[in-house]
Formats: C-alpha cells, sequence, structure tokens
C-alpha cells in the first residue's frame, strides 16, 4: 500500500512537472535544480529507516534467534520428560518391593498366627538371647 502510494505521488509529479515545462513556467535546467536540492535529504532521510537488506537481515537474525530457542525449549521438555519416566520407573520398582514386603508380612503373620505359644517363645530366645 505504502508503495502504491508513493508510485502515484511520484506519477502525479513528473506529470506537473511536465506540464509545467510545457506552459513555460520553469524550463529543464532549473528544474534539475530542484531535483537535486530535493533528493539529497529525501536519500538521506531513507537512508536513517535502514536498507532493505539490513532489515531483512535484523528480521533474520530474529527468526534464527527464536528457532534456537525453541530447540532449547523442546530439549528441555525432552529432558523433562526422560526424568519423569525415570522417576515413574523407579516409582514402580519400589511399589514391587512395597507389594513383596506386604506379602512377607502377611505370611510371617500367619505363620504367628498359626504358631503356638512355646514356637513363639523359642523362636524369640534364639533371636534375642535369654
Amino acid at each position: 500500500m505504502k508503495k502504491i502510494i508513493v508510485g502515484l505521488f511520484l506519477v502525479f509529479a513528473i506529470a506537473g512537472v511536465f506540464y509545467l515545462v510545457q506552459t513555460g513556467v520553469i524550463t529543464w535546467q532549473p528544474l534539475t535544480m530542484i531535483v537535486a536540492a530535493l533528493a539529497a535529504p529525501f536519500k538521506f532521510i531513507m537512508g536513517l529507516f535502514g536498507s532493505e537488506e539490513k532489515i531483512r537481515a535484523k528480521f533474520q537474525a530474529e527468526r534464527d534467534a527464536e528457532r534456537e530457542w525453541q530447540q532449547n525449549l523442546e530439549k528441555r521438555i525432552t529432558e523433562r520428560e526422560e526424568s519423569e519416566a525415570k522417576v515413574l520407573k523407579e516409582i514402580e520398582e519400589i511399589d514391587v518391593k512395597l507389594k513383596k514386603l506386604e506379602d512377607e508380612q502377611s505370611q510371617i503373620e500367619s505363620k504367628i498366627a498359626d504358631a503356638s505359644p512355646e514356637d513363639i517363645q523359642k523362636k524369640t530366645r534364639e533371636r534375642f538371647g535369654n
């Protein structure tokens, strides 16, 4: 849109200059001096905004930085998922051990329930002494 407006402005300006030259209001020599006088500040002002290559390079650098940040983020997410999987595996192993210990405890309790008081006293003396 901006380019279209600038292009229309230039077309109307050139048409106006040709009209002024044809009517004799201005000649080509003063016209070229006026164009040169206007072109220098215009070029300076456009130079302040930067060239298209600089703008493209700037945005490419931003895209590269964003891509690198995204890759680092994905790497951290993957590491956390692996860590979570490891912790879950450890929890499962502990649950298996806990289940085994609970089974052993229930077996010991059933043995104690089935044992006679004399057997319990005998085992207690064997383990803890007199």
